[in-house]
Formats: C-alpha cells, sequence, structure tokens
C-alpha cells in the first residue's frame, strides 16, 4: 500500500478484467478436452485393434489423462475463487478510500 495510487487502481480493474476472461477461456478449453478425451475412449472402446493389454494400456491412460485435466481444473477453481475473495478485499478498501 505504499505505492497506492489511483492510477494502480484503475490498473487493477483492468488486470481484473483480464484475468476473469482467461479463467472462462481456460474452463472452456478444459471442458473441450474433457469432452474430447471421452469421445476418444468411447471410439477406442468400440473398435480399437490390437491386443487386449495394448487396449487396457490405451484405456488406463485416457482414464488418467481425465484425472488430472479434472485435479487441474479443481486446483484452477480454487485458486480463481482465492483470487475472487482478495479482489471484493482490495474494491471495498478502494471504494471506502475514494468516498472519504
Amino acid at each position: 500500500m505504499k505505492n497506492f495510487c489511483i492510477k494502480s487502481l484503475k490498473k487493477l480493474h483492468v488486470h481484473l478484467e483480464e484475468r476473469d476472461s482467461l479463467v472462462s477461456d481456460a474452463i472452456k478449453n478444459a471442458q473441450e478436452a474433457t469432452s474430447d478425451i471421452e469421445e476418444l475412449t468411447r471410439y477406442i472402446e468400440c473398435g480399437l485393434q490390437g491386443t487386449k493389454e495394448e487396449v487396457e494400456t490405451v484405456k488406463v491412460l485416457m482414464k488418467d489423462y481425465l484425472q488430472q485435466i479434472k485435479a487441474a481444473n479443481i486446483q484452477y477453481t480454487w485458486e480463481c475463487d482465492k483470487s475472487k475473495v482478495l479482489d471484493v478485499q482490495w474494491q471495498k478498501a478502494s471504494h471506502n478510500l475514494i468516498n472519504t
């Protein structure tokens, strides 16, 4: 707060909007990746030619990728939620500062 000024506050709002846009894009991309992997898994289950071991290995890999995407999405959502809480705090503080 030593270097606080109205100009830096305006920059925070710009960065907030940029971050919200990036979060929306990242969530959309994660959903698309999950959907694509699930679709690929269905194709594999319907007619992948190979030994039983190869087919099982591919299925395990697909399941692992889905779990990794879900775990990353949970972590990403958690970090985003923490950022939103901090955003509310600095917005209240800036509102109080500007209106006093």
